[in-house]
């Protein structure tokens, strides 16, 4: 049950800002680490640059370079990815996998994506994408997802479907998928929205078909907006059942049908009052107080509801509208290549120092 999940209590944030919170500080504490280890080529450079101007007096020759390098510094945060900009890259990788999961065969199934997108958005919730590369992250997270879903694959049908170096992608899944299980706390099970979509569906065939005929030509639509709001934040800020029928209120918006009606006396069941009794019995008026106190309750629940469902469309439509520039992509990625952790890049030798140490492996005896 999803109200008593992990994904409720640890994965479902109560707004936006909160959610950003967390984002701001994994960013943050990013660049800080950066700094204490001295071991990416982005603060050795600034390091070199805030060294120069203290010996040419640009700077308070009374200052110490720790005075001035730290992530407050504009110079040094210039350095690294903004938040935007990691957001920006973010959602370019989403693009990818989703490409990648349409050209997968055999054909994945919808509940397999979007685990796969689930836990790429959740192990970036407290992690910058600066520190395991997006387009690792990916990978690792799909075939992550493909096991959890038990959607079997082999390892070479995987790789097979991608561009470049597939045994050094084999090597990447494999080395990367115990620390992404990490971030992720092992929390594997994810509460999709599909389910309940199904739910809805049958509902209205059961309890609304009078007023509503042909429910299934309402699947196309609310199948594009859930193909959106799996690679939005929606899943990480309400509950599947709401943006399960947040995609029903859209697609039947998109076919000129107003559900508020349904939601309103079927989902939420309303209560209709009767007349008070003309004995004036008092146990009869105490019946009537306690419907109409009812009634109200309900009105305000649908209301409530109505009001997130179209919070929750908001969130998504606005998701779908944004877009970024190749020239800018590339820009962020050249920006990345400085500024990412070392020891995730496989073209480091910290990269091999930490998976030696990962595995136990001592590279003196290997040949």
């Amino acid at each position: 049950m999803y109200h008593s999940s992990t994904q409720r209590k640890f994965w479902t944030f109560a707004n936006e800002a909160e959610l950003m919170s967390h984002r701001r500080d994994a960013h943050r504490r990013f660049i800080q680490q950066r700094i204490d280890q001295r071991d990416c080529v982005a603060v050795r450079r600034v390091a070199q640059a805030l060294a120069d101007d203290l010996s040419s007096g640009t700077l308070d020759a009374m200052s110490s370079l720790e005075d001035h390098l730290h992530p407050e510094n504009p110079r040094v945060a210039g350095e690294f990815l903004t938040l935007d900009e990691e957001n920006e890259l973010r959602r370019f990788y989403q693009s990818l996998l989703r490409d990648f999961c349409s050209k997968f065969t055999p054909e994945m199934p919808k509940s397999t994506i979007a685990t796969a997108f689930a836990f790429f958005q959740r192990a970036y919730v407290n992690e910058s994408v600066m520190h395991l590369h997006p387009k690792h992250m990916m990978i690792t997270c799909m075939w992550i997802a493909l096991k959890v879903d038990e959607h079997h694959v082999t390892m070479d049908q995987f790789v097979a479907h991608l561009r470049g170096d597939r045994q050094k992608a084999v090597d990447i899944i494999i080395r990367n998928e115990p620390y992404v299980m990490k971030k992720l706390h092992f929390q594997l099970l994810v509460h999709l929205p599909y389910r309940a979509c199904e739910g809805f569906l049958i509902d209205i065939k059961t309890r609304y078909a009078d007023r509503m005929a042909k429910v299934d030509r309402l699947r196309p639509a609310m199948d594009k907006f859930l193909e959106t709001s799996m690679m939005s934040d929606a899943l990480l800020l309400f509950p599947p059942s709401q943006i399960a029928l947040a995609a029903l209120t859209y697609a039947a918006g998109e076919l000129q049908e107003d559900l508020s009606d349904y939601v309103e006396r079927v989902l939420v069941g309303l209560p209709i009052t009767k007349p008070f009794a003309e004995s004036g019995d008092s146990e009869d008026r105490a019946e009537e107080a306690m419907e109409q106190d009812e009634a109200a309750l309900g009105s305000q629940t649908s209301i409530h509801l109505l009001a997130i469902v179209a919070e929750i469309r908001h969130h998504v439509l606005e998701f779908g509208k944004l877009t970024v520039s190749k020239d800018r992509l590339k820009r962020i990625e050249a920006k990345l290549e400085s500024c990412r952790d070392p020891a995730f890049n496989p073209e480091t030798a910290e990269y091999s120092r930490r998976i030696a140490k990962l595995f136990q492996i001592d590279l003196e005896n290997e040949v």
